[in-house]
């Protein structure tokens, strides 16, 4: 394999300098002529693209929005499928060719995807559809795609297998070299050393993030890095592994006990982790601090970006800090090393030992790892084409290798090493939380829920407000001077920001893991510190029609408005959507408001969904509203078997809707990671997650989403979420537990939308409880806090609320649901 891997810190400069080609992005004002110019700019991107491809003697070429660690959500420096194509969806795979561009996407994204193509350029290929081929039909389907380009980095294992089952094999070498050409026999899939839309990018792609590396204090987290390896090198024995590579962000920050900002959203740094395991085999406790020790961990990324305090914590925790562009030569020269010292203890036993090598030692890769760190490279053959896997393989000895993993490196080690290729550990025991780690959680939620109701109460607040200026000025068709804009995007910003103005600081040491009244005291014992991190994702905000788009994400530009008003001087507050930039209304007249966002905190990670009615809402919207509630809840309250796993019990959540011949087109649930990832593998709750993903069960400290929702096209969207730990229950059954959902999310649910004649008694029961415990959480934890200035969102116009306010709104919003709906709005 002829790739190395690049350097984290030139990646953009040494391909932004590439090239000349012009990328065609328009810099022209916003205009009416601003869709058509965006048009245009596409069509050159393609053109210069398909220019690269030609000479590069290549027919076709993937491109995705994908780092080399397989990320949900890359750095944007990464979105090459986003800058090629303007569709901005999370999920989405592009093939282009000579005479063709296309985009798969599933049913979350149609709607988005269809308004983001550029019309004439693109087609939309409808993932899960029975008509649309999928990505290896189409390229069985098209024989004139003999080679096709892929980005070794960020190619995963799952793509290539696609194309292999189009009949496509890997080619020997990069397109860059010349042996390879288009009479080469047979289908070929080429690894390229150079991104081509990097180079159509040119000088205006994204640079890299270079976020400061730092240590996720002892008291909000688990585990130390040493018992996290102790349990990895458990499973690594049982499986015959002497390597494990890690290269999902989430599972080197989580085993490592460091946090970045890399990514958008995400705590986590680019890096890899490698950790490899003596013959001696695993200790049974926690590995002592002595020379002896059978493994060695090695984090692989810019050390320059590593702070004082998380390189001792490294050291202390015996893990060595590699740069980033070493991991590819380092696997090499190890797995090399490795396989000619089994060939050297044979010859040393049958008396033919060579001169001039390291002496053969006992500690397999540990010898090895030992041997480069000293800088004795003279004892370390070079990577030798004549070495052999078979050779390699009669240490019975394999690498373990993320699924995840990219081309690039699977290459490197698949040449001399046994794989196994599955969930690593880490990734296991990750989505397991510990007691620590569920403690931070509900602290997290804890601090979300204030920070939620603080911005319904404020919301609710600044409708009035509004309306009652409109009332003044007597405007109705646009905001007067007196009001506050109300937007799609107005009000992420708003909910963003109550988030940190609600949490902008805490209590450190152990003190906020006492639930008693304790905790009022014990703090003022301590320093304040910062727990707030930022969004776990980019809020979804959106009114009436833009909500049946289930990730539909708020522009400046486009987004719509709310216009508040009065029926007559101090009468009903009615709420219509407006185009942007005022005018007749948009669309009818009582909008729904969908709004999902989630926060980033030390102690934890958040995802809220709540839809509200701004108004009387239909009986059709109520039905569907109520069935997506009677799911939330019937999966909720169920309890399941040790065993189960997600794509088992996503149906409850469903049933209801089922009945009435309705659906979904995402998965139920989701894992969350403990200040890390807001979507966390290995398991999740989805019809979708079959094969290797199913295999994993739904384990007791697992944390997953609960987001049934319902979505009808061009006129509304329903969705309602809540995190929730698994936790054992009571019952039993020959022997084998039970397992039930413990709910974290602390916000009320709006009862305007609740026809109650279907829910059961049990369900309404479920939802008062809920009710009872959202109020004494929240309204403690509120009245625990030191007092603060009233919140107001940076927006002009707006109005503040007091701690007193939202502790009113508190205790109205989660009253019996019978008295709920008794509730005058708002």
């Amino acid at each position: 394999m002829s790739l190395k891997l690049r350097p984290y810190s030139a990646h953009s400069s040494s391909i932004n300098n590439s090239s000349n080609i012009n990328n065609g992005q328009s810099t022209s004002s916003s205009t009416m002529g601003e869709k058509s110019g965006a048009s245009a700019a596409a069509a050159k991107r393609l053109e210069a693209l398909r220019q690269l491809l030609h000479a590069q003697h290549l027919d076709g070429l993937i491109v995705d929005d994908a780092d080399a660690h397989g990320s949900e959500i890359p750095a944007s420096a990464f979105a090459r499928r986003s800058f090629l194509s303007s569709f901005s969806g999370s999920n989405g795979l592009a093939l282009v060719t000579q005479e063709s561009a296309l985009l798969w996407t599933d049913g979350r994204y149609f709607a988005q995807a269809e308004q983001q193509l550029p019309e004439g350029l693109w087609r939309l290929m409808k993932s899960d559809f029975r008509n649309t081929p999928t990505l290896s039909q189409f390229l069985k389907q098209n024989p004139k795609i003999r080679r096709l380009g892929v980005d070794g980095f960020s190619t995963s294992l799952g793509l290539l297998s696609q194309i292999r089952d189009a009949g496509f094999t890997l080619a020997r070498g990069d397109s860059s070299s010349q042996q390879e050409t288009q009479d080469d026999a047979g289908k070929q899939v080429v690894p390229l050393e150079r991104n081509l839309v990097d180079e159509v990018w040119g000088p205006e792609r994204p640079s890299l993030p270079n976020s400061t590396v730092y240590v996720h204090p002892k008291e909000y987290r688990g585990l130390s890095t040493r018992e996290k390896v102790a349990k990895a090198l458990e499973a690594m024995a049982k499986e015959g592994a002497d390597l494990l590579l890690l290269s999902s962000l989430d599972e080197v920050a989580w085993l490592t006990n460091l946090r970045g900002s890399d990514p958008p959203n995400s705590p986590v740094f680019y890096s890899y982790a490698l950790l490899v395991r003596g013959p001696a085999g695993t200790s049974t406790g926690v590995p002592q601090k002595d020379s002896s020790w059978p493994w060695r961990l090695l984090v692989y990324t810019d050390p320059s970006r590593v702070s004082a305090s998380a390189k001792a914590e490294l050291e202390e925790e015996g893990a060595i800090l590699r740069p980033y562009e070493e991991l590819s030569s380092d696997l090499q020269i190890l797995l090399s090393w490795e396989a000619r010292n089994q060939q050297q203890k044979q010859q040393k036993e049958n008396g033919h030992q060579q001169q001039g090598l390291q002496q053969p030692g006992q500690g397999g890769l540990v010898d090895a790892v030992d041997c480069l760190l000293s800088g004795k490279n003279g004892h370390l053959p070079e990577p030798s084409p004549k070495l052999k896997k078979e050779e390699a393989l009669e240490t019975h000895q394999a690498a373990w290798l993320d699924p995840k993993i990219n081309l690039a490196i699977h290459r490197i080690v698949a040449e001399s090493r046994r794989l196994i290729v599955k969930d690593t550990p880490v990734a296991v025991a990750k989505a397991s939380k510990d007691a620590m780690e569920l403690k931070g959680m509900i602290e997290a939620h804890e601090e979300d829920g204030v920070a939620l109701a603080t911005f319904f109460c404020w919301f609710e607040k600044q409708l009035l407000a509004n309306a009652r200026a409109a009332a003044t000025h007597q405007q109705q068709q646009s905001y007067g001077a007196e009001e506050c804009l109300l937007t799609e995007f107005t009000l992420k910003e708003a909910v963003d920001a109550a988030r940190e103005a609600t949490c902008s600081y805490l209590w450190s040491t152990n003190a906020f893991y006492v639930h008693s009244l304790f905790l009022c005291f014990s703090c003022l014992l301590f320093s304040k510190c910062s727990l707030f991190r930022g969004t776990s994702f980019t809020s979804i905000s959106c009114f009436g029609s833009n909500c049946a788009l289930a990730h539909y994400r708020p522009d400046p530009k486009t987004s719509l408005q709310l216009k508040a008003s009065l029926s007559e001087p101090g009468g009903q507050l009615r709420v219509a959507v407006r185009s942007p930039g005022g005018g007749p209304p948009a669309q009818e007249e009582a909008p729904m408001f969908l709004l999902d966002s989630g926060g980033q905190y030390l102690t934890g990670t958040t995802d809220v969904t709540r839809t509200l009615h701004l108004g009387e809402p239909t009986e059709e919207q109520k039905e569907a509203y109520t069935l997506v509630l009677k799911g939330m809840i019937g999966l909720s309250a169920q309890k399941f078997p040790e065993g189960s796993r997600g794509p088992q019990i996503d149906a409850l959540a469903r049933q209801h809707l089922w009945n009435k011949g309705l659906d979904y087109l995402h998965g139920t649930g989701h894992g969350v990671g403990h200040f890390l990832n807001v979507h966390e593998g290995p398991i999740g709750i989805s019809p979708r997650l079959t094969g290797v993903a199913s295999l994993h069960e739904v384990r007791p400290g697992a944390v997953l989403s609960i987001e049934p929702g319902f979505y009808k096209d061009g006129a509304f969207g329903i969705r309602i979420e809540n995190l929730a730990a698994v936790k054992l229950s009571d019952l039993s059954y020959r022997g084998r537990r039970f397992l039930q959902f413990e709910s974290l999310t602390l916000v009320p649910i709006q009862a305007r939308l609740i026809d109650a004649s279907l829910l059961t008694p049990q369900e309404e029961a479920w939802l008062d409880a809920y009710h009872r415990d959202v109020f004494l959480r929240i309204s403690y934890r509120l009245a625990a806090k030191e007092k603060k200035a009233p919140f107001c969102p940076p927006l002009p116009q707006a109005v503040s609320v007091t701690r007193e306010e939202v502790l009113a709104w508190i205790k109205r919003s989660t009253r019996p649901l019978q008295q709920l709906l008794q509730q005058e709005f708002p």
